[in-house]
């Protein structure tokens, strides 16, 4: 699941969590906004600077 947050948020850098939330509902993985907001902190991606520069 950690994964596919990482994967998704760096395919669409500029959605927030509350959208990849909404994603991977659709998906069939419910995770709460929080959740992912929490993993992408963890990560270093948690604002939308953060994902664009790992692009760098």
């Amino acid at each position: 699941m950690v994964e596919r947050i990482l994967a998704l948020s760096l395919e669409h850098p500029s959605w927030g969590c509350c959208r990849l939330a909404a994603l991977l509902k659709l998906e069939g993985t419910p995770d709460s906004s929080p959740t992912v907001q929490g993993i992408l902190t963890k990560h270093g991606m948690a604002t939308k600077d953060d994902r664009l520069l790992k692009f760098k």
